[in-house]
């Protein structure tokens, strides 16, 4: 029988001490080439077989630090270990030879902040429908150096109209949104943070336009007008309104032609062919918005002579195409 006088103990084991370190947590890999932590180290392995592994406890968030790992080494020396401890205790001591554990304190921090991506420097244009607003979507994305995407905490804060204050009811906790924004140019700053707080910010301007066309309503397809006693009628673009409408602008501006200043035609007897008493004329009734957007519906106006005057027909007519 062999007696080993020094038997192996804990005195042989030189346990990893506390640090703390700038990094990851994919970093502390103590088996690895480059890690910045090792594993014990077995200053006597003489008449021994050991086996070692260790456990960790991770901590995010904690006050001192942005992470902390409690890693727990266990070092066996299987030519002592009491397997069937306690059931069975060979040096009748109370406790499982060959076994030791020791607790290694990892402190973590990071100062690499997040990078979003792409932060857009000129204003994003955004075609809006509905009335006076329109259903906006926006989705940011980042990447950090050490922590996975879903593990990046946003938000975002919108300045209606850019005027430099944030309206709480257009803000969010989150690296995307969907919702209805009203017409207007706005700014938005998106802020993403990660486990160490380290933040990242973008900014940026969005414009929510009307892109929708009013809807022109001509009083009817024929109108009729009839010349003044002096042979004389002024007619307004507006006299064949009839129920236009436009999904924003409460003001409508009308018009016979594209030109908006295009709004008034002046008719006399000579607009008539000498011998008839009426004339058809076909008209454009334009409808321009607040946004500048413009439609258009047809109308014939018949233009009819009062039959009390007689025409001076070397007068030159008015053109009314426009």
């Amino acid at each position: 029988q062999i007696v080993d006088p020094n038997p192996f103990d804990e005195n042989d084991i030189i346990w990893p001490t506390n640090t703390e370190l700038s990094g990851c947590l994919y970093d502390l890999d103590p088996y690895s080439a480059n890690a910045p932590v090792h594993p014990p180290i077995i200053s006597d392995q003489a008449c021994t077989s050991i086996a070692m592994d260790y456990k960790d406890q991770v901590f995010e968030d904690v006050d001192v630090a942005c992470g902390k790992v409690l890693r727990t080494w266990t070092v066996i020396d299987w030519c002592q270990f009491e397997e069937d401890f306690p059931s069975v205790d060979p040096n009748n001591n109370g406790i499982q030879d060959g076994i030791w554990t020791e607790t290694q304190t990892i402190a973590l921090y990071n100062d690499e902040a997040p990078v979003i991506g792409e932060c857009r420097e000129f204003i994003i244009p955004i075609p809006g429908y509905g009335d006076c607003e329109e259903i906006v979507s926006m989705t940011k994305l980042a990447t950090d150096d050490c922590v996975d995407p879903d593990m990046l905490v946003w938000t975002y804060q919108i300045d209606l109209d850019n005027d430099g204050s944030f309206e709480p009811a257009y803000s969010g906790q989150s690296n995307s949104f969907t919702r209805a924004i009203p017409f207007g140019r706005h700014r938005i700053v998106w802020t993403v943070s990660d486990p160490c707080n380290n933040t990242d910010t973008c900014e940026e301007l969005f414009e929510v336009y009307d892109d929708k066309e009013p809807t022109p309503v001509c009083l009817s397809e024929v109108v009729t007008v009839v010349l003044g006693e002096d042979n004389f009628v002024e007619i307004w673009a507006v006299d064949f309104e009839a129920s236009s409408y436009d999904n924003c602008s409460e003001y409508l501006h009308y018009s016979f032609s594209s030109n908006p200043n295009d709004d008034r035609r002046d008719f006399n007897c000579t607009d008539i062919p000498e011998g008839q008493s009426e004339v058809e004329l076909p008209l454009q009734m334009w409808v321009t918005d607040a946004a500048g957007l413009q439609d258009f519906c047809e109308v014939t106006m018949v233009l009819q002579n009062n039959e009390t005057e007689e025409c001076d027909y070397s007068l030159t007519g008015f053109d009314v195409t426009g």
